[in-house]
């Protein structure tokens, strides 16, 4: 999945290939015959074809690339997606066919981001939030060797 991203460009036959390849591969997962349909095998794994998957990962990526403006590469899909370029069939960029296919479904995936990033520091979700409170009197040591006084608290 990592590198699917870059078969875009990759020949229809090459594509075949690996199709063929991970459609065995799911077979023998699974543990099913060769005259199992693919569309069965698609739905028992709960995986799709080499091609929807990539288009799927490509929209993600592009996606979460409108949200970091810092990114490198987000400069150079902007301009890709606002350039009026045409390439040849065989020598478009994958993600230049990912953006028009955006653009059809009405898709922006640049929103308008603030001109200065924020200075507020948000802690990490895993340190628990600082709260003193005053709700029992006592420490547990305490409570435990009084069991009598600590009844009475909540009488």
């Amino acid at each position: 999945d990592y590198g699917l991203i870059a078969y875009g460009n990759a020949s229809k036959s090459n594509l075949t290939q690996l199709d063929v390849i991970s459609r065995a591969i799911i077979r023998i997962v699974l543990g099913s015959r060769l005259s199992t349909p693919t569309e069965i095998l698609y739905a028992e794994s709960g995986t799709e074809s080499i091609g929807t998957r990539r288009r799927w990962l490509a929209t993600k990526y592009i996606i979460n690339l409108g949200h970091r403006p810092y990114n490198p590469m987000y400069t150079t899909a902007k301009q890709m997606q606002e350039s009026e370029i045409t390439y040849p069939a065989r020598s478009t960029p994958s993600l230049r066919k990912d953006l028009d296919a955006m653009n059809t479904i009405d898709i922006q995936p640049w929103p308008e981001i603030p001109q200065l990033p924020s200075s507020y520091n948000y802690p990490p979700p895993s340190n628990p939030a600082i709260c003193k409170t005053l709700w029992f009197p006592m420490s547990k040591k305490k409570a435990m060797e009084c069991r009598i006084e600590t009844v009475n608290l909540f009488n």
